[in-house]
Parts: C-alpha cells; structure tokens; sequence
C-alpha cells in the first residue's frame, strides 16, 4: 500500500480494518519513509477473498491518505511485491528452482571433497532452517510453557501450510502415538530432483531429516529422532518420516 506520509494516516487505515471486524497480525514498512510517501505491508488474518475486495474498496475511499493499493489473500501463495525486492508474507526472500537445487545437489555429490560429508551438511542445513521456521514464525505467539495440546495441533497445521507456501511439497502430519508423529511429503521439490542421481543411498531426504528435527526440537525443548522410512529416491510415490520425541533438553 502507498500511502501519504502525514501524522494520523495509519490510524485511519487500521479504523477501517477493525470495523471490518479483522484482526491485524503485522503491519512493516517496506522502506524507511522519506517525503511525502511511504509504503506499507499489512498482514490481516483470516481474511477472505470477499474481505480483501471489501477491505480494498473502502481503504481506497481514503482518498487523503491511500495513493494505491495491491492486495492479495497470501495463504499458500509468494507476494511479489512491487517494490524492487521479493517478501514472502512481511520478509524478504528469494527464490531457488528446482534446476538450481539439483545442480547444487549434483556438484555436492560429485566433489570428491565433501561427498563423504554430504549428508551431514544438508542435515544440519535442514535443522537450522527448521529450527528458525519456529523461532521466527512460530514461537512469538505464545511462550513455550503455554504451549498446550491444542495449540501443538495447530502449530503443525501451520507449519504443514507453510512449508507447501515455501514450495517444498504437501506435508500431511499425524500423530501415531504419545510422543510420535508420521509425516508423509507429497512432491518433494529435492527428492524429484535427486531421484534420478546416483546418490550413494536410497534414501535422500537428509535435508529433510534435519528441517523436521529443527522444528520439532524447538516446538518440544526435547530432543528428537528423525527417520525417514519412505522416498522418492527409491522408487516409492512420497516420502514418509517418523519423528519420535525423546527427553527434555
């Protein structure tokens, strides 16, 4: 949204989402404010289709304040944002495809001087990623401690949701038993992309392995073990992983 830059604009703006009855969960500037203009990125939750086409028309009835206005319901989707840089939701991001990762996948594997190590590195690359996925997405909702089942439950959905916006595939999660969990992975971006390569393994979920022990290592303080008991690499049509929860860190 391009906005004028004056006192008592936002103000304007966020009365006329509250009395839409939305919730506002974010609201960034893309840039610092400079001028006479400034740009702003608004994050509204469970905002419908029909509410964003209701939110748009009225905002842009503050003709003193709103200059412009792109809107899109975000869920499961990347925001190219027209401001010379690509956001997914309110941060910066960029993109790999598939090819780039199978080249990096590929020449890894081929260098005589980190093949042995290759699984140990995309492991540990996966636990970082997945241990920031909840630290910066997951845990400023409620502190650790409050965490009860319910919000457990929707933790996993959430994350479910935003690994496929981040288009690493369909993650479906169940739970098999107290402290257990099967994850199956439909379309593996870097599966697809390892399963024709002779990878010294049959097996080639190691990033994955990691990204789930990051997660669910931060979401339970306790440490975890991670097996991935199906792939594509191996002829199967997804990838499963069982996650067992083991003792408090």
């Amino acid at each position: 949204m391009r906005v004028v830059n004056i006192p008592g604009a936002l103000e304007k703006i966020t009365d006329v989402i509250a009395g839409l009855g939305l919730n506002i969960v974010s609201i960034n500037t893309l840039e610092r404010a400079y001028g006479q203009q400034a740009h702003l990125l608004i994050i509204i939750e469970n905002c419908s289709e029909n509410d964003r086409s209701i939110l748009e028309e009225r905002l842009s009835k503050l003709k003193d304040v709103v200059l412009s206005i792109y809107s899109v319901v975000a869920e499961d989707s990347w925001l190219f944002i027209p401001f010379n840089q690509l956001v997914f939701i309110d941060r910066r991001a960029c993109i790999f495809t598939q090819g780039m990762l199978r080249e990096f996948w590929k020449d890894m594997i081929r260098d005589p001087t980190i093949a042995s190590i290759s699984k140990t590195i995309l492991k540990k690359m996966g636990e970082s990623i997945g241990s920031q996925i909840y630290r910066g997405w997951v845990s400023y909702i409620v502190e650790r401690e409050e965490l009860s089942n319910e919000l457990k439950k929707k933790y996993l959905e959430f994350f479910s949701e935003f690994f496929h916006s981040l288009g690493h595939g369909t993650l479906e999660i169940s739970q098999i038993g107290t402290l257990k969990y099967r994850l199956e992975l439909y379309n593996s971006i870097i599966c697809e992309s390892l399963k024709d390569i002779v990878f010294g393994a049959k097996k080639c979920g190691f990033f994955y392995e990691g990204l789930l022990s990051g997660f669910f290592r931060e979401m339970f303080n306790r440490r975890v073990n991670v097996e991935e008991t199906k792939c594509l690499c191996e002829g199967k049509d997804y990838c499963e992983y069982e996650v067992q929860i083991l003792e408090p860190i």
